[in-house]
């Protein structure tokens, strides 16, 4: 079965509902997100889906606290879910300045919380089920968009 069939099948009637609208109005911040953790997974390979709730946990965090006025940059006690925080924030910022520079107006914070609750729900959903992880679904059904580089060019050093 197919992961969004097993999803729309199990999910909550609410989280389901919310899942579609994502799906129907933020389609290119839903692909942002899953191609950013698909490639912060291509260089940690046994990234997991713990990593990736608490990475998206951090960013709804700076971008609830950034939608009140005060500027925070999440972090992570993890160097392995610092990068994914990076590679996340990274790619929103830069799909953000897109939409500015083509003249649509601004990319709502409250759209980019949303979307991020929806993919925290998603990753939350999988982990209930004892599927398959959703950071190997991510894995197989994204190709890579660095290559098989590091998503950032800044050091790394992970310990496991």
């Amino acid at each position: 079965m197919r992961e969004w069939e097993d999803y729309a099948r199990h999910q909550e009637p609410e989280k389901l509902r919310r899942w579609f609208d994502v799906m129907e109005e933020m389609l290119p911040l839903v692909e942002v997100l899953e191609q950013a953790a698909a490639d912060a997974a291509s260089v940690v390979p046994d990234l997991s889906d713990q990593e990736l709730a608490e990475a998206l946990e951090r960013l709804m965090e700076a971008y609830s606290s950034e939608d009140n006025g005060i500027l925070y940059e999440p972090a992570s006690t993890s160097p392995r879910v610092h990068l994914l925080i990076r590679n996340l924030r990274k790619q929103i910022e830069e799909l953000r300045e897109n939409v500015k520079t083509e003249e649509e107006g601004e990319l709502p914070l409250k759209a980019i919380i949303e979307c991020l609750r929806v993919f925290a729900d998603r990753v939350g959903f999988h982990r209930s089920r004892q599927v398959a992880p959703l950071i190997n679904h991510l894995r197989r059904t994204r190709k890579l968009s660095h290559t098989g580089a590091r998503p950032d060019s800044s050091p790394l050093i992970i310990v496991p």
